[in-house]
């Protein structure tokens, strides 16, 4: 794709040019023909580029945040063309649903484009992370290889089988032949659910055209939809969250080195207060309530505290003496200075 970009430009090449472009666009709409405008190879990237000249242009730069500023991939796929063309219908089928996911999709009920779409050519959506580290870590182990994604997937394993989760289990542990068949099963059985296992759509109304191609891997669309939406939606509200508990965090800290006697300047002090106010009129049904009380609460658990241990009523029984003991070293320690 890069290499017929740059031929197909008349400065940067002299020959070729009609072929390149021809390469370039027949990837293009053969990509978007097949597996709808979100199977267009950087159609996230386009569409958060739009979204954020659009979102420059407004007058008002704390105006509250929606879903087409957090996520413009996920807002035009599941507001922007169901109200737009939703309506309007193609033999039965949504004229939203052909051009969000391409005819295949629309007309066999599975889920084609997402195996064969263009638009992940860079990477897959990550799940949204608490820390810069957490991020790194995450994509370290994508990196990392079959191995570490196998070893994943037997913790994952051990994890369902310490809950009895049994099935699970099997599905994690089992080749991919195998398991698809499990899922056609399954779903020949007990229908589509949603992710907490609550059923949408009963198996009487799963046609046998899903039940094959999920036993080839081609789960139904309708699955891989939601399973996309909510992923989505679950890290767009991550994302608000982290940004509140680092809000938080920050505040603590500074009130924490206020208690301790050290100085902090009015500068950083405001510009923490600015931040959180930006916060709060983006995301104002996040606000932070009673930042003075959370900052007093924060010190007081850290003045009760035991050489870092939160010592309660539960864990006291096994606390106590550790530290109790360590607490006389300490005071050794001490009494040789």
């Amino acid at each position: 794709m890069g290499t017929n970009l740059v031929k197909m430009i008349p400065f940067l090449n002299k020959e070729g040019k009609r072929a390149a472009a021809t390469k370039f666009f027949g990837t293009y709409l053969a990509a978007g023909s097949i597996a709808g405008a979100s199977g267009l190879p950087v159609f996230g990237y386009t569409a958060s580029a739009l979204a954020a000249i659009l979102k420059a242009m407004q007058s008002d730069d704390d105006w509250p945040e929606e879903l087409k500023d957090m996520d413009p991939d996920v807002y035009f796929r599941t507001i922007f063309l169901p109200e737009k063309l939703g309506d309007v219908t193609i033999g039965g089928i949504s004229v939203a649903d052909i051009l969000d996911s391409g005819p295949l999709n629309a007309l066999t009920g599975m889920a084609i484009a997402e195996r064969i779409g263009l638009n992940d050519l860079w990477g897959r959506d990550t799940k949204e992370t608490k820390s810069t580290r957490e991020g790194m870590l995450n994509y370290l182990s994508e990196k990392a290889g079959p191995s570490v994604s196998l070893a994943l997937t037997v913790g994952d394993a051990l994890d369902a089988y310490a809950v009895g989760d049994y099935a699970k289990v099997l599905d994690k542990l089992s080749p991919a032949v195998i398991r698809n068949v499990r899922f056609a099963m399954r779903l020949g059985e007990e229908g589509i659910k949603d992710s907490s296992g609550k059923t949408v759509i009963p198996p009487e109304k799963i046609s046998t055209i899903n039940v094959l191609g999920q036993a080839i891997g081609f789960r139904p669309a309708i699955s891989a939809r939601m399973a996309d939406v909510g992923f989505k939606l679950m890290s767009a509200e991550q994302k608000i969250k982290n940004e509140r508990t680092e809000l938080l965090t920050a505040a603590k800290i500074q009130a924490r080195r206020i208690a301790d006697g050290k100085d902090v300047s009015e500068k950083d002090m405001e510009k923490l207060q600015e931040k959180i106010n930006k916060f709060e009129n983006t995301h104002p049904d996040y606000e932070i309530e009673d930042l003075d009380e959370i900052i007093d609460a924060d010190l007081e658990k850290r003045d009760e505290s035991r050489l870092g241990v939160s010592v309660d009523d539960h864990n006291a029984r096994f606390t106590d003496k550790p530290l109790y003991y360590l607490e006389k070293r300490i005071e050794r320690e001490n009494a040789k200075r």
